[in-house]
């Protein structure tokens, strides 16, 4: 990043686009708290990232702020119901009520029929709809998104980027969303902006 100036609203649905190597990614891990800046700051819901110390990183990654990724990173030997539960565990939430929200988040994403499935048994956009899931049951502030269609076809990224403007839509969800599509960006986006080596050389309100 060099020099980016940004304030993003609670509620917005905002995108980042750029070509390889601009400094999207880098954009989403500085925010996401797994990179951390060597200048600057960056404040989310008026925390300071740069003042936390590696335990409170932890618990912002684990209750804040969620990422889905272009990967799905699913345990393969896990179903989908058990890969979507992993977060909760992590707060040791009892084994009924994860059970229970993940049943909710499943059948949110439209996957309620595939929840005692492992990833190899679903298709890519299956598993991405698992990664979503897996994400959503953080019950997060913040959702980040970096190019979560990038490695599905052209049918089934649209639907994935209809779930994701849904979630803002309908549950308020605040999301960044990274990728290379911007004509599908700016069909559901509030606001865009464009980056080049690290660089805002453009920002849209859509």
């Amino acid at each position: 990043m060099d020099g980016l100036d940004l304030e993003i609203d609670p509620g917005e649905l905002f995108a980042v686009v750029g070509t390889s190597g601009s400094g999207k990614t880098t954009l989403l891990n500085l925010i996401g708290g797994l990179d951390t800046p060597s200048s600057g700051s960056i404040a989310v819901m008026g925390r300071e990232l740069g003042a936390l110390d590696e335990r409170q990183l932890a618990l912002y990654r684990r209750t804040t702020v969620a990422i889905i990724f272009q990967a799905f990173h699913l345990l393969p030997e896990r179903t989908a119901l058990e890969n979507i539960e992993l977060p909760l565990m992590l707060q040791n939430v009892p084994a009924a009520e994860r059970r229970r929200r993940a049943e909710e988040v499943l059948e949110r994403v439209g996957l309620a029929n595939r929840a005692d499935h492992v990833p190899s048994e679903l298709s890519g956009g299956e598993q991405q709809r698992v990664a979503i899931a897996r994400a959503l049951i953080k019950q997060p502030r913040l959702l980040l998104a970096d190019e979560p269609t990038g490695n599905l076809d052209s049918r089934t990224s649209r639907e994935i980027l209809e779930l994701i403007a849904g979630l803002n839509r309908e549950d308020g969800f605040t999301i960044v969303l990274v990728s290379h599509d911007e004509t599908a960006m700016e069909q559901i986006a509030d606001r865009l902006i464009r980056l080049s080596d690290g660089r805002a050389i453009e920002e849209r309100t859509l």
